[in-house]
């Protein structure tokens, strides 16, 4: 059986990876796929069903809800090592 080798992105500040064993980490790794976004683009929309989990290892992500206006808030900025 071929040796898989991977870093996993800092996980002593991310409460979800801090939380796992290594054989968690591997199971899970083994799982993903890496998966690049472009600035502005939406990851998940309001109302839409959550089948992912994104773990982000670079760049920044803006969390935001539409109010009934109309109006964008924004109600977190997320980075490397935490999880949407």
């Amino acid at each position: 059986m071929p040796r898989v080798t991977f870093q996993i992105p800092d996980a002593s500040t991310s409460i979800l990876l801090s939380a796992m064993t290594p054989a968690d980490h591997r199971d899970m790794f083994a799982q993903a796929r890496t998966k690049t976004f472009s600035a502005g683009q939406s990851i998940f929309v309001e109302g839409e069903p959550g089948l992912d989990v994104i773990l982000i290892t670079e760049g920044r992500a803006e969390v935001s809800v539409m109010s009934a206006s109309g109006r964008k808030s924004v109600i977190a900025q997320m980075g490397p090592g935490e999880v949407l």
